[in-house]
């Protein structure tokens, strides 16, 4: 299936008619990479206009129920889960909110955005009062932050990936963190770091888990870098001086498009990009230059980084087993 790439569509009136000067809280969701829930849908009437409306998604179920937005997208997490994971899951997701900014589901508060709340497949519960990166990142630290999935919060958006990781994802992004973590140990230039660590710059309104990162000792030093707790930090602030992302089918608008400007905005020196979708994946390095990304050209598929001092090309061929293997050559 082709995968949809999200452009914002225009909807006649639907907007103006909150009425007045009235500010629709809450932000826009997107699912999946091909399922936005605008950041006005906020109770019974505004979700009837939206259902009415040429924004509506033509996949997916959705109901308005109690409050709360129910959205059925049939996710792979769904699809891959056990009996006893997804009771688990759905049991989490219906469970009274511990953290104070996030009303509990169900609360009746039915026509109030403080009370409204998303539910993704009966297991993934996205509280409709994230406005902002620091309510996000409240949410991304507390005990009800879903423990499946990828969540980001992008200029204003509200980033949900549900998809299973592909093997070939996997194998590519875990071959160039295993030579990038031996070259930056050896020649003792700072830490890589893997995927799972909250990057956070507020001015380019950012807040995402890179699949790998590299941060100098020099940015550390010189505070380009924050770690508030040392290394019992949860999230990393400021500006990286290189980040890694991966493309898969769900994130080619994210990997290609959103990041791609917002890690410029925030100063990351270098953005490493593959895209696992296409036959046959290759290594491309944009340098930081005047305020936008700039291909680094290749000469006999090699790359030049100017972060590392050095060349890479991401090779790979057949294995023995029957599958692809990625090798990340260095020179």
């Amino acid at each position: 299936m082709a995968t949809q790439v999200l452009k914002p569509k225009k909807t006649s009136g639907l907007r103006e008619s909150h009425g007045g000067n009235h500010r629709p809280r809450g932000v826009e969701v997107v699912i999946n990479g091909n399922v936005r829930i605008p950041a006005w849908v906020m109770n019974q009437d505004s979700f009837r206009r939206w259902a009415f409306s040429n924004a509506f998604p033509q996949r997916g179920r959705y109901s308005w129920l109690d409050g709360n937005l129910w959205v059925e997208v049939y996710s792979d997490l769904l699809e891959a889960l056990s009996d006893a994971d997804a009771k688990d899951l759905r049991r989490q997701a219906s469970a009274p909110l511990q953290h104070a900014d996030f009303p509990s589901l169900g609360n009746g508060a039915a026509d109030s955005a403080h009370g409204t709340e998303i539910m993704i497949d009966g297991i993934i519960r996205v509280p409709r009062t994230i406005q902002d990166i620091e309510s996000f990142q409240r949410w991304a630290l507390s005990s009800d932050f879903p423990g499946r999935g990828r969540f980001s919060f992008l200029n204003d958006q509200l980033w949900v990936d549900l998809s299973m990781e592909t093997l070939i994802h996997n194998l590519i992004k875990g071959q160039i963190g295993a030579v990038l973590t031996m070259l930056v140990a050896l020649e003792s230039l700072g830490e890589y770091l893997h995927d799972g660590m909250l990057f956070i710059n507020r001015m380019a309104g950012i807040s995402n888990e890179p699949d790998g990162a590299f941060m100098s000792n020099k940015s550390v030093e010189t505070g380009r870098v924050k770690l508030e707790e040392g290394i019992a930090s949860r999230t990393i602030e400021g500006s990286l001086d290189m980040a890694l992302e991966v493309v898969s089918k769900t994130s080619i608008e994210k990997d290609s498009v959103i990041l791609k400007e917002l890690y410029a905005k925030a100063g990351v020196a270098e953005y490493w990009l593959v895209d696992s979708t296409v036959e046959d994946p290759e290594l491309v390095i944009m340098r930081l230059m005047g305020g936008k990304y700039v291909t680094v050209r290749k000469h006999d598929g090699w790359v030049k980084s100017h972060v590392f001092g050095r060349s890479f090309r991401l090779s790979s061929k057949a294995a023995a087993n029957g599958l692809t293997k990625f090798t990340l050559e260095t020179k």
